[in-house]
């Protein structure tokens, strides 16, 4: 009870933090679009886009956590943690297209520089340091709730945060650099050049999390260690039981499902058998973080299919 509990509060965790991020990203939108249309500046207005991708991302990502936490989307057991995957892969290519795009609008600034304005182009720049802020306290937020209990949605959504963090120190930079030194000519070849080198970084940091999602779509067996550790704790709990009959294993998103078949003795007290059955469930659970074990009572003679 003490788990279903504390998992329930980290889910509803989650889904406020995420209740949050979509609150933010919605008041900030209006006073980017604003600076950006005065400014001139190709940087502000692609922060303004990064503005607009990420209201949509971020509203679908918390309607799933939504009903992640109220129970909304428990249809079977990989239901829940497929539909995180599934949101994860499509928010982390939106983001990975989008970037391209603006690494295009960076190139196509370096070939055609544009003349900004000074005053307005500092005001840009202090909406980038504020939201530069609030990416990093979202960023290290979403990560420590992604580490308590594993979400596809929220693993995108902290790796989203980080990247447009640095992306927007880039172009803060970038830009300040140009308002400061806009008597040079060269100078407008500074926020673009620093700019893609952030996006391109931005773009490789996805990769990992887009293959990892892909392989949590499919059900797949344990790895051989994880087996390795199942077989440790059966064997040192032999005595309990008379009849060993199969492991079914199953990972899906973020979780792995256990299925141990056993028979005990007729004879055995039922509470014995339980004792050995806890024990099982507990060591399991321990030694595969994230883990649901369960264990079938079996037949003698019947058989659990590997």
């Amino acid at each position: 009870m003490k788990d279903t509990n504390e998992r329930a509060e980290l889910l509803r965790a989650q889904e406020h933090s995420m209740r949050l991020v979509v609150s933010l990203t919605m008041i900030s939108l209006i006073p980017f679009i604003l600076v950006a249309n005065f400014s001139g500046s190709m940087l502000l207005w692609t922060d303004a886009m990064d503005y607009v991708r990420a209201l949509i991302v971020n509203f679908f990502a918390w309607r799933i956590l939504r009903g992640v936490s109220r129970g909304s989307l428990l249809g079977f057991d990989y239901g829940t943690d497929k539909v995180q995957s599934l949101v994860g892969i499509g928010g982390s290519i939106f983001y990975l297209v989008l970037l391209v795009l603006l690494g295009a609008g960076c190139g196509y600034r370096l070939l055609h520089p544009v003349e900004l304005e000074a005053g307005v182009s500092l005001i840009g720049v202090g909406l980038q340091f504020l939201s530069m802020s609030g990416d990093v306290f979202f960023w290290i937020k979403n990560k420590r709730l992604s580490q308590k209990l594993f979400s596809p949605v929220l693993e995108m959504q902290w790796r989203t945060e980080r990247a447009s963090a640095l992306i927007t120190f880039a172009m803060a930079s970038g830009l300040l650099l140009s308002v400061l030194l806009r008597e040079y000519s060269w100078a407008t070849f500074i926020d673009p050049a620093v700019a893609l080198v952030f996006i391109t970084y931005g773009a490789i940091s996805f990769l990992p999390s887009i293959a990892r999602d892909l392989e949590s779509l499919t059900d797949k067996t344990l790895k051989e260690e994880l087996q390795l550790r199942i077989d440790r704790r059966l064997a040192e709990n032999f005595r309990g039981y008379s009849g060993f009959h199969g492991v079914r294993s199953r990972c899906a998103g973020g979780r792995v499902f256990i299925e141990i078949g056993l028979s005990f003795p007729l004879e055995l007290p039922v509470g014995e058998a339980m004792k050995t059955v806890a024990a099982l469930e507990k060591g399991i659970s321990s030694d595969i973080p994230g883990s649901e074990v369960s264990v079938t009572l079996c037949d003698p003679m019947a058989s659990i299919e590997h």
